[in-house]
C-alpha cells in the first residue's frame, strides 16, 4: 500500500472505531497511529472517504462514513433521495430545507460538493439547511438544480 492509502485506511479506522466530533481529535488519533497529517489533508481525505457529521444521541455530533449514515445517502455521496427531507420553503434569496434530525449536514454536503450555480452556499444545523440562492434565479430553477442531486425534493415544497 502507498503512504496515501495507508493514511486513508487509518482515517477510516479512526472514524469507524471512535466517536469523534472534531478534526483535532481525529488528527490526534492519527498521530498516535504514526500519521502526521495536516488539517487541510484531513479535510481532503474526509471528502474522498465521504465522511459526514451526523447527530449522535449520546455525544452530540460525530463523524461517520457514508455506509454508517442514514439510508437516504447513495454510496458515492453524490446523490440522495428526499426521504430524509421534510420540507423546503423559500424566502427572498434563501431556501430553508427541513430534514430529519442529523441529516442536514449530509444534504449540505451533497449540495456544496456538486456544481450548482444557482446556490452560493449552505449552512447546516442538525435538522435544517439554509441555502443561499444567487441573485437572478427563480425558485423553480433552484428546485430543478437541486433535484439533480436530491431526487424527489420538488414534492417536499411547502
Amino acid at each position: 500500500m502507498s503512504a496515501r492509502n495507508d493514511r486513508l485506511e487509518a482515517t477510516r479506522r479512526v472514524i469507524e472505531n471512535n466517536r469523534v466530533g472534531n478534526q483535532e481529535d481525529v488528527l490526534y488519533l492519527l498521530k498516535k497511529d504514526g500519521f502526521n497529517v495536516t488539517q487541510a489533508t484531513l479535510s481532503r481525505d474526509f471528502k474522498e472517504l465521504g465522511v459526514v457529521k451526523v447527530h449522535d444521541a449520546d455525544c452530540g455530533y460525530v463523524y461517520k462514513l457514508n455506509s454508517q449514515t442514514p439510508k437516504f445517502i447513495a454510496p458515492n455521496a453524490s446523490h440522495i433521495t428526499s426521504d430524509g427531507i421534510r420540507s423546503i420553503e423559500f424566502s427572498n434569496s434563501f431556501a430553508v430545507v427541513k430534514t430529519h434530525p442529523g441529516f442536514a449536514s449530509a444534504v449540505a454536503y451533497i449540495i456544496d460538493n456538486n456544481v450548482i450555480s444557482e446556490i452560493a452556499g449552505t449552512l447546516a444545523g442538525d435538522d435544517t439547511v439554509l441555502l443561499i440562492v444567487r441573485e437572478g434565479y427563480t425558485r423553480q430553477q433552484v428546485l430543478d438544480a437541486v433535484s439533480r442531486f436530491i431526487s424527489g425534493i420538488q414534492t417536499k415544497l411547502i
